[in-house]
């Protein structure tokens, strides 16, 4: 069974004070990489019926190089909410599924 465990390679470390609001963070994970859904932070959005917001990650893969933007309108941005902390996601691999 513990063949089929995920393995954990590293993490997807955004630095604290990166400015995530105006530039995107790239860094290569390598192919075949996943991350933990679960460690990224929630993105969010609102409507009240006459204003819609949203903001949260947005993630791109490609070629082995994840890059990540904080987006968002009418709610907090990245210098509001984790700049102060930064952004840390395991990612891994499914070594063995057979």
């Amino acid at each position: 069974m513990a063949a089929k465990i995920p393995r954990i390679l590293g993490f997807f470390d955004v630095p604290a004070g990166f400015d995530l609001d105006n530039a995107v963070y790239s860094q290569s994970i390598g192919t075949n990489s996943w991350i933990l859904v679960s460690a990224v932070p929630g993105g969010n959005i609102s409507d009240d019926g006459t204003v819609t917001g949203f903001s949260g990650p947005f993630f791109r893969f490609v070629n082995g190089v994840l890059q990540c933007q904080w987006v968002n309108q009418n709610q907090q941005t990245w210098a509001d909410t984790l700049k102060p902390y930064g952004m840390r996601i395991p990612y891994g691999i499914l070594s063995n599924l057979s």
